[in-house]
């Protein structure tokens, strides 16, 4: 039997083929079974598609949907199980809500990163600095955090949830030098699994390149983004996340699904982003429809077969 087709669908996909007229979607699973493609099952998507609720009958239809492939899915992250999707009730709902509090808070969370990258003119610095002397004094770190240099590593301490990252064996210094403070930050990066960090740099990268001329993120920092413009930004961050997977499992997973700006941004040379730096771009596509990605996905298959 020759090898599956893998393709790491974006959300909307499934949103598609949850909401598809049930003649339609048999369709499209049954061209997609002829190219012998399977799907990639990952957190990320399962964790978007958790978010809704009184959904009922879209989550079925879709987990039914799911089944009539004939390859099972590739899990890239263990409990990436689609089929708790058909479950109901008050944790279903309780989950949801959850899981939305946790990807506002991760979008939060990744806007502080990407602000502590760019250049900024000095009125932003400003705002910036101060913003985030404010959210550290709340973690106990002092005003002049060069200058006191001992409580800044104790709220460091605390900071790290010791139950999770055991510190033996860290030496924490009293009256830290420069090489002290350098001789910390190896120490305590060396807890961190290799391939875990590098990981995380490669995606911080690729998040940073996709919002270098988005005001988004400083945005959100300040507090000073609506609702609405925080969930579409987190969607983006969610989007490079799947970047990064795909890159991380490149020898396991043949295609990658993206939205029209994510393909715009994949294909610019100018800053050359991740994909198109690894001669991965050509695995990347865009689809307006369920039939549209079944046509992008034939053409790919035509392609490769070809080379």
């Amino acid at each position: 039997m020759s090898q599956p087709v893998t393709v790491y669908f974006d959300t909307y996909f499934f949103v598609r083929l949850g909401q598809a007229h049930e003649a339609n979607a048999a369709q499209v699973v049954s061209a997609l079974n002829a190219l012998n493609v399977r799907y990639v099952a990952s957190d990320l998507i399962l964790r978007e598609l958790l978010t809704s609720k009184g959904r009922e009958d879209f989550n079925n239809a879709l987990v039914e949907r799911l089944g009539l492939f004939h390859n099972l899915p590739l899990r890239i992250h263990e409990w990436a199980d689609f089929t708790v999707l058909s479950e109901t009730g008050p944790v279903r709902s309780a989950t949801a809500d959850v899981l939305n509090q946790i990807h506002d808070k991760l979008t939060e969370a990744d806007s502080a990163a990407i602000m502590a990258r760019k250049s900024l003119n000095k009125e932003r610095s400003e705002e910036v600095l101060r913003v985030a002397k404010e959210s550290l004094k709340e973690h106990g770190f002092p005003d002049d955090m060069q200058g006191e240099l001992r409580q800044t590593i104790e709220a460091l301490k605390n900071l790290i949830p010791q139950d999770l990252i055991p510190l033996e064996g860290i030496t924490w210094p009293e009256n830290p030098t420069e090489e002290d403070l350098k001789e910390l930050s190896n120490q305590l990066l060396s807890l961190i699994d290799p391939s875990a960090l590098a990981r995380s740099q490669q995606e911080d990268k690729i998040k940073y390149l996709a919002t270098r001329t988005d005001n988004r993120p400083f945005r959100v920092f300040t507090g000073a983004a609506k609702d609405l413009e925080s969930r579409k930004l987190g969607n983006t961050l969610r989007d490079v996340t799947r970047i990064s997977d795909f890159i991380t499992h490149k020898d396991t997973i043949d295609f990658l699904q993206v939205d029209h700006g994510q393909m715009k941004l994949i294909l610019s040379p100018n800053p050359t982003h991740r994909p198109l730096e690894l001669e991965l771009a050509r695995c990347c596509f865009y689809a307006r429809s369920l039939f549209d990605t079944v046509r992008q996905l034939r053409y790919l298959h035509r392609v490769r077969s070809k080379v």
